[in-house]
Order: structure tokens, then sequence, then C-alpha cells
């Protein structure tokens, strides 16, 4: 495997405050959280090595952000009654079967090492989605679809 010497850092300034993330699907209700809200979460923290399906990784990564099991409680989700969720941003999405979101360690990132996320890597939220590949961490995140 090719080691890539660095994911290139790009720190953001300031919080977002133009961003919000829906929840549909099979749920009570449509849940639409502001980037205030997923912010003012308790984040938790996923440190590891990100691999790219082209070959190269980058060591030593540190994630910050919401599991998205918590966001699915918040949501009113009866997870018993699921059977996957697909992450989705602009046409790209991902599905994850709900056994393995319901380990926690599938987040919806806001922070990479320390630093909110720029646009280039994603931000203001992207998933990174366990010990998946690269073309699982879904950038851009603007929706999770409950199935």
């Amino acid at each position: 495997m090719i080691r890539h010497l660095e994911l290139p850092i790009m720190p953001v300034e300031s919080r977002p405050n133009w961003y919000n993330l829906v929840i549909n699907g099979k749920v009570p209700k449509e849940r639409v959280f502001s980037a205030q809200e997923i912010l003012d979460m308790p984040e938790i923290i996923i440190k590891g090595d990100f691999f790219c399906n082209d070959g190269w990784m980058v060591k030593d990564l540190t994630w910050s952000g919401i599991p998205i099991s918590q966001l699915l409680k918040l949501a009113e989700v009866n997870c018993k009654e699921v059977d996957s969720i697909k992450v989705c941003s602009d046409g790209y999405f991902k599905t994850f079967d709900i056994v393995e979101v319901l380990q926690g360690n599938i987040i919806i990132a806001t922070k990479l090492n320390g630093d909110f996320l720029s646009f280039g890597h994603g931000g203001p939220c992207r998933l990174i989605g366990g010990s998946r590949s690269g073309d699982n961490h879904v950038k851009w995140v603007k929706s999770i679809e409950v199935s």
C-alpha cells in the first residue's frame, strides 16, 4: 500500500452556520438539524488511518463528530423497524446496515485533527464510515434516509 505523505488540512476559522442535515424516510416526522444543533452536541473522537481505494493511505487521523446512532435517536427512529440507512450528498450515497450503524463508530464528522472541516474535506459535515474504505466516507452530507 502506498502511504500518502499527508492529507492537506485546511482549517476553517469559524463554525459553519448555514448548514442543515435532514433525516427522513422511515421516521415519525422528518427531522432537520441545524449546524448549531450539530455543533452543540457532545462529540466523540475516532482515531485511525484513512484508506483510499486508489491505494494510498494517511495514518493517524483524528475525526470528531456525532454518531449517526445518536442522530437517529434524537429523530425518534425506531431502529427495531429499520433495515438500513442511506447517507446522501447531491446524488452520491452509501448504504449502511442498521446493525453496523448502532455500533456507534459511524459518525457525522465536523472536525479533522481538531479543526473544523473545510469544504475541500467535505465540510461542514462528512460521514466517517467506520473501518470502510475512503469511498464510503461521504463528503458534504445533506441527508440520511432511513429505510
